[in-house]
């Protein structure tokens, strides 16, 4: 995955860029204070064009909050009005990565928002959430949560 660069320090007292979402959520597992920028950021109103955002591999700002697991900080921008049904370049959408990452909390969070039927959406290689949590559970070696993911797209 592609990494942003990250400013240090509070957020700017000016409007937010889009850029500097992007940059600082993508780095969040990068650097330590960079959560706390995006904490910062997202306090105050955020125009919808900042949510919807898009990097080179088509990850928003809420795709970058389930590839890190941070329930809270994908919790946040679904308040402030974040496109839960945006998918990748590759027709991925946000249920599947957090499913493919084994992050269940992201997944639980998803699931109480989402459509009925939106997690049998499948991306351009026909994976919906589900089967991607499947596969990623028998190829990771790290520590996630692929079996919780499992248990709940099935219910």
């Amino acid at each position: 995955m592609p990494r942003g660069r990250v400013r240090q320090g509070p957020a700017p007292p000016w409007p937010m860029s889009t850029a500097s979402l992007l940059n600082a959520i993508s780095g969040m597992k990068d650097e330590s204070s960079a959560r706390d920028v995006v904490l910062e950021m997202l306090r105050g109103p955020i125009e919808p064009v900042v949510l919807e955002e898009k990097d080179d591999v088509g990850f928003t700002p809420l795709f970058w909050s389930v590839y890190h697991g941070d329930d809270e900080v994908m919790k946040r921008l679904l308040e402030a009005g974040a496109n839960m049904y945006a998918k990748d370049k590759h027709g991925s959408t946000v249920l599947g990565t957090a499913a493919w990452y084994g992050h269940s909390k992201c997944v639980k969070g998803l699931l109480e928002k989402c459509d009925t039927g939106h997690a049998k959406e499948a991306n351009e290689a026909g994976m919906t959430a589900l089967g991607g949590a499947k596969v990623a559970r028998e190829l990771s070696a790290e520590k996630a949560d692929h079996g919780k993911c499992i248990e709940l797209l099935n219910n």
